[in-house]
């Protein structure tokens, strides 16, 4: 009998398989996302390392607390002394493919199903998966504000993080009309955990208005608001897959 006829060939249910297959790392390397280590942009290893230190100071005082999230703050960061850094932390239901989950938040047609205070969501460059430059503009009652974002997508051991920071660029030059806030750091990183997916979201702006600052406070509490509508949104994208 030859060493091939000892092989278990019954087949995995299917569960195990797609569970098998759609780990972070795995599936990142499926899509080609870039590695931190071949990243050519300095500033994205600068703010991935910084907000690893951040992250692993004693001093961030707990916002809000709920069933699979959490908001907590503190101030300040190397980039504003004086601004308040926000971490949000939530699981989803179930583990979601990384491409779903990528697509909702970086393409135009997806984000603005369900992130509805954006008023313009442009990627003025598009490399998907992994770079953007990205013009938005944020509005909410009587405030409205703009951005000139570069984003990447990083793969770093088993999160995927897609790093944003404010740029300049001649092609959306800066206007009195509107008001131009400035993304310090951003990172938005993907993990996985007991099979959930699990996002972990920092947060550094500086509005640039009196307005905007003022409502920065209740801002950093309505983060679990904009959890629940990407969570509802994969949750309806998944169910049309299936």
């Amino acid at each position: 009998m030859g060493c091939c006829e000892n092989r278990d060939k019954s087949p995995k249910p299917v569960e195990q398989i797609d569970r098998d297959y759609s780990l972070v790392s795995k599936e990142a390397k499926i899509l080609n996302i870039q590695t931190l280590s071949n990243a050519k942009d300095k500033k994205i290893l600068d703010i991935f390392t910084h907000i690893k230190e951040l992250d692993a100071k004693e001093d961030w005082e707990l916002v809000k607390k709920e069933e699979n999230l959490e908001i907590k703050k503190r101030l300040g960061s190397k980039y504003s002394s004086d601004l308040i850094v926000s971490k949000l932390q939530f699981t989803f239901d179930s583990y979601v493919p990384l491409i779903i989950v990528l697509d909702e938040l970086n393409l135009e047609a997806h984000r603005k199903q369900w992130d509805t205070n954006f008023a313009v969501y442009e990627n003025i460059e598009e490399d998907s998966p992994n770079n953007f430059l990205l013009y938005s503009v944020f509005s909410i009652l009587f405030f409205k504000t703009e951005y000139l974002e570069r984003k990447s997508v990083i793969l770093e051991d088993s999160t995927v993080s897609i790093v944003v920071y404010s740029v300049e660029d001649d092609r959306k030059p800066i206007t009195k009309s509107i008001t131009r806030a400035h993304t310090h750091l951003s990172i938005m990183a993907i993990s996985e955990k007991d099979g959930q997916t699990q996002m972990t979201v920092f947060n550094q702006t500086d509005p640039n208005s009196t307005v905007g600052k003022m409502g920065t406070t209740i801002g950093i509490t309505k983060l679990s608001d904009w959890a629940n509508a990407l969570k509802k949104r994969v949750a309806k994208v998944m169910n049309t897959h299936k």
